[in-house]
């Protein structure tokens, strides 16, 4: 895994557009820069700044833009593989009633 310098050598490099960094990123760029957004630590352990963090969120959604397709993008909706059933457990209701007396088995014998 690549460390937090080289990756910022990596974006630091002269790139004219922003097109141009994002046919420079690989795939391993890009998914180095989901890992960090993800745990707002660069690969060796060094926290991201607020800059970082934003500039590298733009370059994950401008990257899968351009390159994968948008089922594949991040934030994409999450489908559910299962449906629902009829044989589903039904919910558990639990209703509290304040006024209820304890019951007996709960008493103070000595009472």
């Amino acid at each position: 895994m690549a460390d937090s310098e080289s990756i910022n050598r990596q974006l630091d490099a002269a790139v004219s557009s922003p097109a141009e960094l994002i046919d420079t990123m690989t795939p391993q760029i890009h998914a180095n820069l989901k890992e960090a957004v993800a745990l707002r630590r660069w690969p060796d352990g060094s926290r991201l700044s607020t800059e970082q963090l934003e500039n590298a969120m733009q370059l994950i959604i401008l990257y899968e833009h351009a390159k994968l397709p948008p089922d594949q993008h991040t934030g994409q909706k999450l489908t559910s593989s299962c449906s629902s059933s009829s044989d589903a457990a039904e919910p558990l209701t639990v209703k509290m009633d304040t006024d209820e007396q304890p019951d007996k088995g709960t008493e103070n014998p000595g009472s």
